[in-house]
C-alpha cells in the first residue's frame, strides 16, 4: 500500500579506488583478444604507496540528488503526487491494473522498467559534476586521440612513451575551450561543476592533474620542465576521461 519513489543519487570525486579495475574489465569485456592487460598493484611496494596516498591526501566528495521521481519515471511534488509530462496529475496504480485488479504482466513490467531507467540515466547527466581532474583527463586524451584518428582505442592505449607527450600551449587551449563547453551545458541544466572550473585555467590544470596523481601508483599526468604534459597512463587516462562523456564534448573541441 505504500508507494515507492526513486531519488537519482550521483556520488562525484576525482578518484575513483577500482579505477584500473573497472577500466580493465569493461577492455577485456568490449575488446577481447584486442587488449592486453596488466595488474596495477602487482608488487607489494605499490600497494604500500597507494595506501600512503589514500590515507593522507583529503580530496572532496559531493553527492548530488537529482528529482524524486515515482517507478514510472513521473516527477512527483512535495506531498508525492505524480504528474506526467505534461503537468497532468496521475494515479499509477492504473498503469498496473486491468479491470480494476492489480496484474502482474512481464512485458508491461519491462517497457516501465526501461521507461524508468532512461529517466534515471537522463539524471545522472543532469547531476553529474565535473571535476577539474576529468576535466583535464578528457582534453589530453582526445588531443591524443585526434593525433591518432586511424588507431583504434586498443590501439591508442599501446602507443609508446615517446608518444604521449602534450604541447602545453595546446593543452591549455584544450583546457579554455572545454571550460566554455562545460558553461555553457551548465547554462542549460546539462551538468553541474564543481567550484574550482570556474577559476583560470592554469589552476584548472594545476589541480586536475594534482587529483590525478592523488592515488594512483603513478601520476595519470604530470607537467614537465620543458612546458609539456606528460601522460604515465593512459588507460587510467581513459577512465577518467570517459566521467564526461555523453554530452557530445568531443565533436566540439578542437
Amino acid at each position: 500500500d505504500e508507494k515507492i519513489f526513486v531519488v537519482p543519487v550521483v556520488l562525484n570525486y576525482h578518484f575513483v579506488m577500482e579505477a584500473n579495475k573497472l577500466i580493465t574489465e569493461h577492455l577485456k569485456a568490449e575488446g577481447k583478444e584486442n587488449y592486453l592487460s596488466e595488474d596495477e598493484f602487482k608488487n607489494s611496494f605499490k600497494t604500500t604507496k597507494f595506501l600512503y596516498k589514500f590515507f593522507t591526501a583529503t580530496p572532496k566528495i559531493i553527492i548530488s540528488f537529482g528529482k524524486p521521481m515515482d517507478v514510472l519515471g513521473n516527477e512527483v511534488d512535495f506531498d508525492g503526487n505524480s504528474f506526467n509530462k505534461i503537468g497532468q496529475k496521475v494515479n499509477i496504480e492504473d498503469f498496473f491494473t486491468t479491470e480494476d485488479q492489480l496484474t502482474e504482466n512481464k512485458q508491461r513490467n519491462r517497457v516501465y522498467t526501461a521507461r524508468l531507467a532512461e529517466k534515471i540515466t537522463q539524471a545522472f547527466k543532469e547531476n553529474n559534476i565535473v571535476f577539474t581532474s576529468h576535466l583535464v583527463a578528457f582534453v589530453a586524451f582526445e588531443i591524443i586521440k585526434k593525433r591518432h584518428q586511424q588507431l583504434s582505442i586498443y590501439e591508442i592505449l599501446r602507443l609508446p612513451k615517446e608518444e604521449l607527450t602534450i604541447d602545453y600551449n595546446s593543452f591549455e587551449k584544450g583546457v579554455q575551450k572545454m571550460k566554455d563547453l562545460l558553461l555553457e551545458l551548465k547554462a542549460k541544466k546539462a551538468l553541474k561543476l564543481s567550484e574550482e572550473i570556474y577559476k583560470d585555467t592554469r589552476f584548472i590544470i594545476n589541480n586536475g592533474i594534482k587529483f590525478l596523481g592523488t592515488y594512483h601508483p603513478k601520476p595519470v599526468l604530470k607537467k614537465s620542465k620543458q612546458k609539456t604534459i606528460l601522460i604515465s597512463d593512459m588507460k587510467l587516462l581513459y577512465f577518467y576521461r570517459n566521467r564526461s562523456l555523453g554530452y557530445d564534448i568531443e565533436n566540439k573541441l578542437s
